[in-house]
């Protein structure tokens, strides 16, 4: 029951978080051999990979594991950094019996703050404002008619995938926003504003409450891959 658990991280962490990493259990055997980047750890020759993943592995922390799981026969669990395992599809690792977790959940403050800000953003018109101030214009005619926008106070702010994202997304606006709708399944993997801005292929499998926002409303995704803007 003392056997010792041989850890292998091959991304870096600070003193600080291997110190804390070992306070788990005395058993922890942790070692570090952070590779200076991931396109080296997807170049990594065999050997290179025979050098960092020893026999005796059994846990391993890292980014994505392009590695014959043959090297690493008492694998038994593979934690990555990312909040998503695509990087893994399709590895040997992937294809094994191997439990692979990830760290779901791990930006959805920043993104439902950074959703948020865009939302007031579009809705006041601050991307017309930072251009206009670049080129150190005043607004005028219907650029001027473009900053006068209704208050955001009491409008319903809809969520378009209900996932980790989507429920903080929808959390943090009540102080604003007089309601907070959570529409569409979570593998849309689409937080929005406005359920007109979704291609037509979402708003036939589902999305009736696109019938019935108005053009003009504007809305943002966050998804990984990318950010989106949008309006209708």
């Amino acid at each position: 029951m003392n056997k010792p658990v041989h850890v292998v991280s091959v991304l870096h962490l600070s003193e600080s978080h291997l110190a804390q990493l070992r306070s788990v259990s005395p058993r922890l055997v942790v070692q570090q051999h952070a590779l200076p980047s991931e396109e080296q750890w997807l170049r990594a020759s065999e050997q290179q990979f025979a050098e960092v993943l020893s026999p005796e592995t059994e846990i391993l922390y890292t980014h994505t594991a392009p590695f014959d799981v043959r090297l690493t026969p008492k694998l038994r669990w593979v934690q990555v950094d990312s909040a998503g395992v695509n990087l893994l599809h399709n590895t040997p690792l992937w294809k094994s019996d191997i439990p692979i977790t990830s760290a779901n959940g791990v930006h959805t403050v920043q993104i439902a703050e950074y959703v948020l800000t865009m939302l007031l953003a579009h809705a006041h018109r601050l991307p017309l404002a930072s251009r206009l101030q670049q080129r150190a214009e005043w607004a005028s005619g219907q650029q001027l008619e473009a900053f006068v926008t209704p208050e955001i106070r009491g409008k319903t702010l809809g969520v378009v995938g209900y996932g980790a994202i989507g429920r903080q997304v929808a959390r943090r606006p009540r102080i604003t926003f007089e309601q907070a709708d959570a529409v569409y399944h979570r593998q849309s993997g689409i937080v929005g504003h406005a359920p007109t801005c979704l291609p037509r292929q979402h708003r036939a499998r589902g999305v009736d409450r696109s019938e019935r926002t108005h053009r003009g409303t504007s809305g943002t995704t966050a998804r990984r891959g990318g950010p989106r803007c949008h309006r209708s």
